[in-house]
Order: structure tokens, then sequence, then C-alpha cells
């Protein structure tokens, strides 16, 4: 668990070491399938605040993205993975699991 902190630590240095357009989050459109494109207060580029949710809360959302994720509106194969991968890996620091 200490390593995934340290590892979450050093991820977040370095996002906010260079300007915040340099590495955008794929979303592929997720925030289409919810409602006013926010979901429990979280944007779907804010994974932290997702991943902080409850488990039930963490496959809630998932259910709600998956028929965009998977339709890859305005997405390339690339990217759908890439933010389901992101997803995957900010929640497992929290202890939640992601099953997309």
């Amino acid at each position: 668990m200490k390593a995934h902190i340290t590892i979450l630590a050093a991820l977040f240095s370095l996002a906010h070491s260079f300007p915040s357009n340099s590495f955008p989050v794929p979303t592929c459109g997720v925030e289409k399938c919810l409602f006013d494109g926010v979901f429990y207060g979280c944007r779907p580029i804010d994974l932290v605040c997702l991943c902080k949710k409850e488990q039930e809360v963490v496959d809630r959302y998932v259910g709600l993205i998956r028929p965009c994720l998977e339709g890859h509106v305005g997405c390339t194969d690339g990217a759908a993975a890439q933010y389901k991968q992101l997803l995957t890996d900010v929640c497992e620091t929290f202890g939640r699991r992601v099953e997309i």
C-alpha cells in the first residue's frame, strides 16, 4: 500500500510539473453517459475523486460509463484502453476494483 501511495504521489507531482494541457486524460466521451457530465460530484477526468468513493459507487460508475467506452464515441481504441487502465490503476491505489 505504501508503494502505491508513493507512486501516486510521484505521478501527481509529475502531472503538476507540466502545463495542464500537456497530458490530458482521454475520457472518450464517458461524460455523455452521466447526468450533467458528473458522477457524485466528480468529473470523469478526476479519477482520484471517483476512486475515493465506496466500492459500490465505483461499480455504479463503471456500469454507467461502460456503454460509452465500448462504443468508442469520438475516441480511438488506444485512448479508450488508456482511460480504462488509468481508472483501474488509480482505483487500485485506493483499494477499489474496476472491472471494465
